[in-house]
């Protein structure tokens, strides 16, 4: 059935199989299971902007998937009320209070030092909070280095609130542009090794695709400059702009990537997403608050469900919403998180040829890697590959894909994708398959739903070719799919109860 393999095939297979050991493990933390990867102790999981001229505290305790909220601090503003909100709903506060020290000046090339007054503004917000400190989790510096704020004034400010709260966590969040001025052309110098000396907690916001963005080399580069014991904080990007390129796409691949990198580093305390608010200046565009709300045009249940699953899976634990293929994903064993591996022969019988495991991915009878954590390939000639899922409980369930789905080398055709339930064709609808080309503008976005009964299958599909390698038909696929856990989707019973893009 496989015949000999020409020197091309053998290419294939063998960069195929070099990619085995940087995309084959997850993390994905399950019941029962003890990981050694997933850092112990409490998660957080918020937003900013939770109170501003509006407050949207009621809108974000609605959804409950979070356990903290940032506000800000500023003079004439009082606090009382939005922190009694959060004691009653079981949120805890993160405070900005840089208007208490600094008063900021426009990003780059600013000085930013002490205010003068800043010992009368300190003393009075400690009035304002008094008798609501046990709701404050932390006291947070927006982005200070990038806003010209000297160290040897960060330092003074932090002490300050460490000597008066010294059970009070003190936090501050890096513009990415501080960790390498030079590759981002800024006008500031890189931040020092000592500069974040006295604060508990810190991380960086960076709003760019994830391609784009390099947030690893970023990640490294903010953990060199910090200390033993201090805490890290992901800023996931939570806003779009007209210019925006597949929002959806972007902004939830953000956020994966992210709650991925979180579970990865033991240092993590959480996620807090940029931002709820919607900004009446354009710089940072449509919060989610305005994405959430379902008579918006610009309503993203997809992107609301995913946050409300991955935050209640930080913030309270429950982990049997979100299945995500690279993060649930294992080379040795079928049926984990209720992912199979197999051959694709017949609708019917999805993955009825499975794959051999190995420690870094599944390979077919004749040893040819088949599939790793978020890539797959199809096998020689017409002989697809199916990745499928089986639904541990009844329920309405979104799918999508952790990125766009596109081909892995720019060789050959393109590479064509389809997805089942139960052996149908719920996606795409409209043809057999949709075709994946290489690279962010070819590739495709996957997003539609289904009504499962416990048990029911859904395969995610990629067709070979003749006179195809497998190289020509791989493609970057990392399928996600998340329980609709808040009434997002009302569908109706039947045999094609499913809505696709």
């Amino acid at each position: 059935m496989h015949g000999k393999q020409t020197p091309l095939q053998k290419i294939a297979v063998l960069l195929l199989g070099l990619l085995f050991g940087a995309c084959a493990t997850g993390v994905h933390p399950r019941s029962g299971e003890n990981n050694p990867f997933v850092p112990k102790g409490p998660r957080y999981f918020g937003y900013y902007c939770g109170a501003g001229g509006a407050s949207y505290l009621p809108a974000i305790a609605a959804m409950e998937n979070c356990n903290t909220v940032v506000l800000k601090a500023a003079p004439g503003r009082p606090l009382a009320e939005d922190l009694t909100f959060c004691r009653d709903q079981g949120l805890r506060a993160i405070i900005e209070v840089q208007d208490c020290f600094f008063d900021y000046k426009p990003m780059g090339m600013a000085y930013s030092p002490l205010a003068p007054d800043w010992r009368t503004r300190w003393a009075r917000f400690k009035e304002s909070i008094r008798g609501t400190e046990g709701v404050i989790l932390a006291f947070y510096f927006d982005e200070p280095h990038w806003t010209g704020v000297p160290e040897y004034d960060f330092h003074e400010a932090c002490l300050a609130i460490r000597e008066d709260f010294p059970a009070i966590r003190v936090m501050a969040i890096l513009a990415f542009v501080a960790l390498d001025p030079e590759r981002f052309d800024a006008p500031i110098s890189e931040i020092s090794s000592t500069y974040l000396r006295h604060v508990t907690d810190t991380g960086f916001d960076h709003y760019e695709t994830w391609e784009k963005g390099n947030y690893p080399d970023l990640l490294r580069r903010l953990k060199a400059k910090m200390a033993p014991g201090q805490r890290l904080w992901f800023v996931p990007w939570a806003f779009t702009r007209d210019s925006t390129p597949h929002p959806q796409v972007y902004l939830a691949e953000n956020l994966l990537k992210l709650y991925r990198l979180c579970l990865d580093e033991p240092a993590c305390a959480g996620l807090i997403p940029f931002t709820f608010a919607t900004s009446p200046y354009g710089d940072w565009g449509r919060g989610t608050g305005n994405l959430f709300e379902s008579d918006s045009p610009f309503y993203e249940p997809f992107l609301k469900n995913l946050h409300i699953t991955v935050g209640r899976a930080l913030s309270r634990g429950i982990n049997d919403e979100l299945f995500v293929a690279s993060l649930d994903f294992s080379g040795i064993e079928q049926g984990k998180a209720g992912w199979t591996y197999g051959a694709w022969t017949n609708p019917r019988e999805p993955a009825a040829a499975p794959f051999k495991g190995t420690l870094a991915g599944w390979a077919d009878g004749d040893g040819n890697p088949r599939i790793l954590a978020s890539y797959m390939a199809p096998g020689l000639g017409d002989n697809g590959t199916a990745r499928v899922w089986t639904a541990p409980r009844p329920g309405s369930v979104f799918i999508s894909s952790n990125g766009l789905v596109s081909k892995m080398f720019p060789v050959g055709g393109n590479a064509n994708v389809t997805v089942y339930k139960n052996g149908e064709r719920i996606w795409p609808e409209e043809a057999p398959w949709r075709t994946a080309g290489y690279g962010d503008t070819e590739g495709v976005s996957i997003r539609t739903t289904a009504r499962l009964r416990k048990g029911d299958q859904i395969a995610f599909v990629v067709h070979g070719k003749k006179n195809e390698t497998p190289l020509s038909g791989a493609v970057y696929w990392d399928p996600v799919i998340s329980y609709d856990v808040s009434g997002l989707l009302p569908l109706a019973s039947g045999p094609k109860d499913h809505v696709n893009e």
